[in-house]
């Protein structure tokens, strides 16, 4: 009867270290494969947020610009409504300032 105890304790060891071995080895592929997820997710993360920053900084550039360039664009449009407000008024007044040259 010792023999019989012997060997399904030996039986039994084996099977605790194929069980064990198979569950390490299933723990190990789970943990891959949730290292790869992880990685798919940061890497789409990444992506987004690189498109987002990119707007965000064009966005930052356009009213940098807009507000360096416009100034100028007011001036330019101050000064062409003057000189065309100007050219409407010697227009209307040419005769006015003929008679008043003729004098």
């Amino acid at each position: 009867m010792q023999i019989d105890e012997h060997e399904i304790v030996r039986r039994a060891r084996a099977t605790s270290e194929i069980v064990l071995r198979e569950a390490e080895e299933k723990a190990m592929r789970v943990r891959a494969a949730a290292d790869a997820y992880a990685a798919q997710v940061l890497t789409d993360l990444d992506a987004r947020l690189t498109g987002a920053l990119g707007s965000v900084k064009k966005g930052l550039e356009t009213l940098t610009s807009a507000k360096t360039s416009a100034p100028v664009a007011s001036a330019s449009l101050a000064d062409a409504a003057a000189k065309s407000k100007r050219a409407a008024f010697d227009a209307e007044h040419d005769n006015d300032t003929a008679e008043l040259e003729s004098v």
